[in-house]
């Protein structure tokens, strides 16, 4: 059984705003079709994503960003 909740977008934004990064609908639509937000999976026509992927997705900016000092 899956443990984990699937956020919608609209959530994903909600929860990135409460860990301090503040972010646009737009900015989730192109950063999703360019691959370069969190993972996320599709059901049916939906889209969806976790906590874990949104996690995964800030320390690895936070990696690249780093890397570059």
């Amino acid at each position: 059984m899956i443990d984990q909740k699937f956020l919608t977008q609209e959530e994903m934004l909600e929860y990135l705003e409460k860990i301090g990064i503040k972010k646009s609908k737009s900015w989730a639509e192109h950063a999703r079709f360019n691959r370069r937000g969190p993972k996320f999976v599709r059901f049916g026509g939906h889209v969806r994503t976790t906590v874990k992927y949104i996690d995964e997705w800030v320390e690895s900016c936070i990696k690249e960003g780093a890397s570059h000092d």
